[in-house]
């Protein structure tokens, strides 16, 4: 019994020793609620829930967790090691998620060294690449840093002894179903695994989602002598290190397993893992009032949609009025007091004008016979013939909307005070005969000749019926006008586009829609046997025709191949500058074309807009070439695929000759239909369902309302505390009271702050009093105290400051056009007798972490290797007041917009448009005196306006240009501040007042009464020379050494006082020369008068004077002194020194 007792005695033993030696080679965490072997610092805790958390969502945060016990390694053996953990790095909503986690192996424990930020918590400055430092390291980093040779902002890397990676990787992984490499976002909030193996000198990671088994291929794989590296390798410590900065995130290790053995590497079981907490974005509290109007304004709009629904539901349709005039449907009855009836103005009905024919409503228009009824009392006319006509002769033709003189025997259906006659026009069948149509092409009732209509896949052709001669002994040339509209089906991209043609043969059967716009086909294009000129107005980006935009303007010759292209815009005569316009805005566009002289000619213009005196295109061609029978045909095509529109000309002229071009009277263009998105007819249930809740909402928030008004304003309660306003009265019975939970105040919390309003679409600072809480400062940024001035930098030498509003803008991508207006002003004041510099910028980024940066002329934004780095996400608006070679400025005082580097994509001398003078009026940027800036983008166009304080916004901004911030900041969250910096040159720094919104029209205005003073630096005031206050106060024996007694001469003292002032002149050129001073002391030249007033006088630096009668200079020769109240002595003292 003993023995067998014995027995289990040592087997328990040797098992005891075998997991006491199995700890010390490999672990594993399940959870980190047993923290008996876990060594934690700085900001790493563990949950509740067993989460090892490295950091939380704070700035500027490291956090460490190791095992305790070292790691023994074989110090024979070849050094091997697995290790597997699962990790999860959660942004904060709203914040740039950083800097990233990182799985270590050291020496030692200890890390106070460190630096947190881009340093991970494990390196610093300098122990950066430094031999002596022993560390190895795998980063998972999500934040793209040019200093450590990152290749994005979320990748994984090795590291060794520094933080520039030996291997690096966007973060991805093997997926062994595809055969390809996946990619995966750290910053997803979800959890990842990670192994990193090293057998051999070889170290391999891989990552993978948690749902995914390792992948069979590594992410990373790098030869590396870890022996080398870890000499005392008998003893290292694994664990992790984790960062933040300014992008901050929750970073947690969920579970980790570590040994020495791969094989003895203990496998993960996923449904014992913790969940990860995802934080929600805060939702703000909506205010009663903003509920309650958008409440009001949709009863409102219900009940005027349903009163137009019943009232429309009462009103006869067009077949119902036919059935009552045959009598086969009987009128229903009414009296005068049924709703509707006899309470609109009178119509004069003509009921003839009644009878409608099916055929009368075709496509073509109503026809004009005598025999039926006119319905369409308007006619294709020329101004100088007949109505109802259309000019034609050889050589010109001209189309133009204009009224036909109604039939006598015809009445209209009009109200009383109304001509319809005096603003529309249309096409008669008449004028339908000239043209040739096909396709989807059609006149319309109003006269609108169609093109397309918003259908796919279609293409149109009109052109005038008879051909054009031209004569064979003249040069060929012609000019048209016409006016076009091309109107988009809402919801649906717009396209493909019109096109002005000129061809010997009006058979295009063979042509293609879509993008070759019904002329050219994929056969066709480019073919010299084509013989097609047109003018395209193409509203699709086609790289295979090498278009430039989806808004342009070309001419083709025998190919959808542009020989001259431009973005559609217009020559403003008024502005001196070119305008862009929309093709598919739907409003009517002027456009022109005239050939002389083998030069082709294309201008555009909105309808309202003379024809510009430059025209847009200019392209030299000879059409002699390329139409050899001179026998043409003219017209215009369109076309749509799956991007359609309606595309219309609403008028057209054309003539052989430019001087015989005849001219059309705007005003009278029919009307362009704009068709309107579809609406659903909603149930009746369901609107009274809608009303009905609308109503009881409605109620409810009034009597909130109402409730909030009993309630005292802050004003009313410091009143009451203060005993300045006595207390109303209430009982038990008064509504409201005692109803409900109490609540505990603080007093503190009544002090309200009115500096900053923040609003959804933007915020605004009437100085910065109260406004620390709303923004990020970093460097030299503070803010002055009590008036509330936000100081970027002072006055010193190689400084930066930051200041950014703390929460991003977030821009959806359904906003299909990114806007924002901002307006600041801003004061520069120089140092006294120092060079200004460097200045300020506006800054919109997409982070807020500007630690990369240098001061000087990189104005606090960028560095050597940054400047110009596609990756670098920024656009600034800067006020520079140095003049840097470098950077192509173009003097020290300008205005300059950059993107992504500090060389100016556009830039001008700092001045601002007169209103009152009409001209540009310069400013200096380094004047100390307040600027106003305004920096409004929208539809791809930035401006930039400047302004002294007490000028309005100029009319024109001193720069514009068109700039895609799409492009810049694909991922449509930004942050908007400010950045200036020092060098050698330094200067103060002011932002006194900030507005900023996402649209212009909602942009508060600063309040300039509210705006904190500018404090300017006053030269350091020299003191008043002892000597000139000496003789001023008539107190000569001030200044004589009481070891004299009354030994000296009076005059002679104060003619040696009024000669020191004299030599000692702050200005060189008034001091006496050597000559002069011994003619005064010998009374041979009377001393000069002066006063206090006079210059240079008594304001020299103070000189530390000896007594004029008690010094001796070494350089005297050795002689008896002479007397000392005679003037041979005062010669001596002042010639030899001793009287300075």
């Amino acid at each position: 019994m003993a023995r067998w007792l014995l027995q289990i005695l040592i087997i328990s033993s040797l098992h005891l020793s075998s997991v006491s030696s199995q700890q010390e080679t490999s672990f594993v965490y399940e959870s980190f609620l047993d923290r008996q072997n876990l060594y934690l610092d700085k900001s790493a805790i563990v949950l509740p829930s067993g989460l090892l958390q490295l950091t939380n969502a704070s700035e500027h945060q490291m956090g460490h967790a190791f095992h305790k016990k070292p790691i023994e390694f074989s110090s024979s053996g070849p050094l091997s090691f697995s290790t597997h953990f699962v990790c999860a790095l959660v942004p904060k909503p709203g914040f740039e998620g950083g800097h990233g986690i990182v799985f270590v192996l050291s020496p030692s424990m200890d890390f106070t060294h460190a630096e947190s930020t881009r340093y991970l918590g494990i390196f610093n400055a300098s122990t950066n690449g430094s031999s002596s430092y022993h560390v190895l390291a795998v980063e998972l980093d999500t934040i793209w840093n040019p200093d450590f040779k990152d290749i994005d902002h979320n990748h994984v890397g090795i590291d060794v002894n520094s933080p520039i990676s030996v291997a690096i990787a966007s973060a991805s992984y093997y997926s062994d179903m595809k055969g390809s490499n996946e990619s995966i976002n750290l910053l997803s909030g979800n959890p990842i695994q990670v192994w990193v193996d090293y057998e051999g000198t070889l170290l391999n990671v891989s990552v993978a989602p948690l749902e995914v088994q390792k992948p069979t291929r590594p992410l990373l794989s790098h030869p590396i002598n870890l022996t080398e590296l870890f000499p005392n390798r008998s003893s290292l410590f694994a664990g992790f290190s984790a960062a933040t900065g300014t992008a901050i995130s929750d970073q947690y290790i969920l579970w980790w397993s570590f040994s020495i053995d791969r094989g003895s590497l203990q496998r993960l079981d996923i449904s014992k893992l913790p969940e990860v907490p995802h934080p929600r974005a805060p939702h703000k509290k909506v205010s009663t009032l903003i509920i309650l109007l958008p409440v009001c304004l949709a009863i409102l709009v219900l009940a005027v949609l349903a009163g137009l629904y019943f009232r429309r539901r009462r009103k006869p349709t067009m077949e119902q009025v036919v059935l009552y005039l045959n009598k086969n449907l009987p009128l229903p009855d009414f009296s005068p007091y049924t709703l509707g009836i006899g309470t609109f103005a009178p119509v004069l009905v003509d009921a003839s004008s009644l009878v409608v024919s099916s055929a009368s409503w075709s496509l073509s228009g109503p026809s004009m016979s005598s025999s039926s009824p006119n319905h369409s009392p308007y006619a294709w006319q020329s101004t100088d013939q007949p109505w109802g006509q259309t000019i034609d002769t050889k050589n010109s033709l001209h189309i133009v909307a204009e009224p036909e003189k109604p039939s006598p025997a015809v009445k209209m259906v009009t109200l009383p005070a109304e001509d319809p006659q005096s603003n529309h026009s249309s096409i008669s069948s008449q004028s339908q005969e000239n043209l040739y149509l096909d396709g989807s092409a059609t006149v319309l009732p109003n006269g609108l000749l169609q093109l397309t209509n918003a259908s796919d896949h279609q293409m149109a052709h009109v052109f005038y019926k008879d051909s054009i001669e031209l004569s064979s002994s003249k040069p060929l040339s012609f000019s048209t006008h016409f006016v076009c509209a091309l109107v988009p089906q809402p919801g649906v991209e717009g396209g493909h586009g019109m096109a002005f043609v000129v061809s010997p043969s009006m058979d295009f059967s063979h042509a293609e829609s879509t993008r070759y716009l019904g002329i050219f086909n994929v056969s066709k294009n480019g073919s010299p046997s084509s013989n097609v000129l047109a003018v395209e107005l193409d509203t699709i980006w086609n790289p295979d025709f090498e278009d430039i935009d989806h808004n342009h303007v070309g001419i083709d010759v025998n190919s959808p191949l542009s020989v001259g292209t431009a973005s559609a815009s217009y020559y403003s005569d008024i502005k001196g500058k070119n305008e862009s316009i929309n093709l598919l805005s739907g409003h009517p566009i002027q456009v022109w074309v005239d050939y002389e002289d083998n030069m082709l000619n294309v201008s555009m213009a909105p309808r309202e807009v003379q024809k510009p005196s430059r025209p847009l295109l200019s392209q030299h061609i000879n059409l002699s070439d390329i139409y050899p029978n001179r026998r043409l045909f003219v017209g215009f095509s369109a076309a749509t695929g799956t991007a359609i529109s309606y595309q219309y000309v609403l008028s057209w002229s054309f003539s052989t000759s430019r001087g015989s071009l005849q001219r059309f009277d705007i005003s009278r263009l029919p009307e362009v239909p704009h068709p309107r998105a579809e609406h659903k007819n909603l149930s009746p249930l369901f609107i009274d369902l809608l009303g009905f809740l609308a109503i009881m909402g409605l109620c409810t928030l009034t009597g909130m309302y109402f409730f909030k008004r009993g309630k005292p304003t802050m004003e009313q309660v410091i009143l009451y505390l203060n005993q300045n306003l006595p207390l109303p009265d209430f009982s038990p019975y008064t509504v409201g009271i005692s109803n409900h939970s109490s609540v505990l105040i603080d007093a503190a919390s009544l002090v309200a702050s009115r500096s900053c309003q923040q609003e959804e679409a933007g915020f605004i600072y009437n100085g910065f009093g109260q406004a620390q809480a709303g923004l990020h400062l970093d460097g030299a940024a503070k803010i002055l105290f009590p008036d509330g001035l936000l100081q970027l930098t002072n006055a010193s030498t190689q400084q930066m400051g930051h200041a950014f509003f703390k929460k991003p803008f977030k821009f959806d991508s359904y906003e299909k056009k990114l806007s924002f207006s901002t307006h600041f002003v801003c004061a520069l004041v120089p140092k006294p007798g120092a060079d200004g510099g460097h200045g300020i910028a506006f800054v919109v980024s997409s982070s807020i972490d500007f630690t990369q940066a240098d001061p000087t002329q990189y104005l606090g934004l960028l560095n050597i290797s940054t400047n110009g780095s596609p990756s670098s996400q920024l656009l600034a608006i800067e006020l520079d007041t140095v003049e840097s070679a470098e950077f192509d400025d173009i003097d020290k005082n300008h205005v300059g917009i950059d993107i992504k580097s500090l060389n100016s994509v556009e830039s001008a001398s700092a001045s601002y448009f007169s209103n009152a003078k009409g001209k540009n009026q310069s400013i200096k940027l380094l004047s100390g005196d307040p600027i106003q800036i305004w920096v409004d983008y929208e539809g791809a166009l930035l401006n930039v306006t400047v302004a002294p304080l007490s000028i309005q916004k100029p009319n024109h901004p001193l720069l514009s240009r068109s700039i895609n911030l799409t492009d810049i900041f694909p991922d449509r969250k930004l942050f908007f501040g400010f950045s200036a910096a020092t060098g050698t040159l330094v200067s103060y720094q002011y932002i006194l007042g900030w507005s900023f919104s996402r649209s212009r029209m909602l942009l508060q205005s600063l309040d300039f009464s509210k705006l904190p003073q500018i404090p300017h630096p006053k030269a350091k005031q020299e003191q008043t020379s002892p000597l000139l206050i000496v003789l001023l106060m008539d107190s000569i024996v001030d200044a004589i050494d009481t070891r004299l007694g009354g030994q000296y001469s009076v005059e002679e003292t104060v003619m040696v006082l009024k000669l020191g002032l004299i030599c000692t002149n702050i200005v060189a050129e008034s001091r006496p020369t050597m000559e002069q001073v011994i003619q005064y002391i010998n009374q041979n030249l009377p001393l000069p008068n002066f006063s206090p007033g006079s210059l240079g006088i008594g304001v020299s630096t103070p000189v530390l004077l000896e007594s004029v009668f008690n010094s001796r200079s070494s350089l005297a020769p050795s002689i008896s002194p002479p007397s000392s109240h005679n003037s041979m002595f005062v010669t001596h003292t002042i010639t030899y020194g001793d009287g300075r």
